[in-house]
């Protein structure tokens, strides 16, 4: 038998299809709540980089699905409740807008005695330094 390693949380069935299937599931635990917290947030990465690559819209819909369970996971750790969690949306659509005008930015330039500045610079992966464009 050849053993790969997984190292990451889990559906509450695989193990037990893994046992059916004849595999040996080796190092399962429970996880406690900080641990439960962290594994969390770290399969919402998976399944939010696994949404980005799908193409057809059955796809989307199901991986989407896997996103919103995870959120709804994060919700229950962090006891927030729906109503709370709205509230929070709704304060940023207001802030910021929301994305329903679809509008994409190139780039943008910050005065180096901006309030912002520091921000983009501390964050280069994220808001890489360019040229200035044409």
């Amino acid at each position: 038998m050849k053993y790969f390693q997984f190292k990451k949380l889990v559906r509450d069935k695989i193990v037990d299809n893994m046992k059916e299937e004849k595999q040996e599931p080796k190092g399962v635990r429970i996880l406690k709540d900080k641990e439960y917290l962290k594994e969390l947030k770290m399969k919402l990465i998976e399944e939010v980089k696994e949404f980005e690559v799908v193409t057809n819209e059955e796809e989307m819909v199901e991986e989407l699905a896997d996103v919103q369970e995870v959120i709804e996971y994060i919700k229950k750790v962090l006891k927030i409740k729906d109503i709370d969690f709205e509230k929070y949306q709704k304060k940023k659509v207001q802030k910021s807008g929301g994305f329903k005008k679809r509008i994409y930015l190139e780039s943008v330039g910050i005065k180096e005695d901006s309030k912002w500045f520091k921000y983009f610079q501390k964050n280069p992966d994220k808001y890489p330094p360019i040229e200035k464009p044409e």
